[in-house]
């Protein structure tokens, strides 16, 4: 089924409209199509790039329609509470998301650094080498930093050919998928098939550390 979406005037643009199991899309609010990291931030054309995802949207569905790469300098898709986090939709579609440098020094590091009432499924994510969080991380995770309440992580496989690796002061929650995940009996939280085979290197005064999730 192709949806159509014509932003003023010209010829309309083709959208896809994925048919994606247990999320609702249709042509009048499609799944925007992640293909890569760059600098497309307009989603008006049905693609966005991961680093220009909105946050605080719950409207939002995305899903990766191809492997992507992350280089040195990648910014986590949000980055704290409120306006700053992502509260959509992402389906992975069984592709991969690989890591090849180090993060931006962000208090809540991940591919996903603050996320709440959302749905993350379908993933692979692979560190390629060694991945150092800046020294100002709090929630380090190899999918995401902090997942708050609402929160479903569904069949996501996070691999290394290196460890994810903190070396500051304080006392990181880090794990090799959440570093920390949170729910209440109103908003629980999940983790449903999902692998963490990211080996972790901490050094801090008292950090909090597990192959899934830091702290629970």
């Amino acid at each position: 089924m192709i949806a159509h979406n014509s932003a003023g005037q010209g010829t309309a643009t083709p959208l896809k409209v994925w048919n994606i199991p247990g999320m609702s899309v249709s042509s009048v609010n499609p799944a925007i199509e992640i293909r890569d990291n760059g600098d497309d931030d307009d989603d008006g054309d049905g693609a966005v790039s991961l680093k220009h995802i909105a946050l605080n949207d719950a409207d939002k569905k995305y899903v990766l329609a191809k492997d992507i790469a992350l280089g040195a300098g990648w910014s986590p898709v949000g980055t704290g509470s409120g306006a700053e986090a992502f509260t959509g939709k992402f389906y992975g579609n069984g592709h991969t998301i690989t890591v090849n440098g180090n993060p931006l020094n962000k208090a809540y590091t991940g591919i996903f650094g603050y996320a709440e009432a959302t749905e993350i499924r379908d993933l692979r994510v692979h560190y390629a080498a060694d991945t150092s969080a800046g020294a100002s991380a709090t929630n380090i995770g190899g999918l995401a930093g902090y997942a708050g309440g609402g929160t479903a992580v569904r069949n996501v496989l996070v691999t290394g050919g290196g460890a994810l690796k903190y070396n500051g002061g304080g006392t990181p929650y880090i794990g090799g998928l959440l570093g920390r995940l949170e729910g209440t009996s109103a908003a629980p939280s999940s983790i449903e098939n999902c692998y963490g085979g990211l080996s972790l290197d901490v050094t801090g005064s008292d950090p909090r550390a597990g192959a899934l999730r830091g702290i629970f």
